[in-house]
């Protein structure tokens, strides 16, 4: 007999429509006993006698929900040089209130970002936080927005008292 495998996922969406769609399918895996899904830490446990390469297949289907969780854990972001964060404002132009909310998604998904303000009046966008000023911009890039950096303002070091 099989050996007991188990396989842990990583779930990408939210919504309960889509991680029912991704138990539904994994649970037609011949020899998949459990599946057990925790919803804080967004993971999906499968266990069974399953064959590997079926398991594998199922989720290439779902890759944009749900993906294999990395067997090692991911290293801890580099510390900065300077722990204080940078403020970074940003010419940007905005239209309409749509415009805002899709610049705003876009610049919250990238890592080290901490705070972003939006005025739409202005055309300014400032982001505070230990992120590249390019990376900002090729992100809004994405969201075909033409942008340009204004201003970067990176706060002295916390003198050791």
């Amino acid at each position: 007999m099989a050996e007991l495998k188990t396989m842990t996922l990583k779930i990408l969406t939210k919504s309960n429509r889509g991680r029912y769609k991704i138990t539904n399918e994994l649970c037609k895996v011949p020899g998949v006993k459990n599946i057990v899904v925790d919803l804080e830490e967004q993971k999906m446990t499968v266990t069974g006698h399953y064959e590997q390469e079926n398991l594998l297949k199922k989720v290439a289907k779902f890759k944009k929900l749900v993906q294999v969780w990395p067997s090692d854990p991911p290293p801890p972001p580099p510390q900065p040089d300077n722990p204080m964060p940078s403020i970074i404002e940003l010419k940007v132009a905005l239209h309409c209130p749509g415009c805002q909310r899709r610049v705003l998604a876009a610049l919250c998904e990238l890592r080290g970002v901490e705070k972003v303000d939006t005025d739409m009046e202005k055309q300014r966008v400032v982001v505070t936080g230990h992120v590249d000023p390019d990376s900002l911009l090729r992100k809004i890039a994405k969201t075909k927005k033409r942008a340009q950096i204004a201003s970067v303002t990176h706060p002295p070091p916390p003198e050791a008292s």
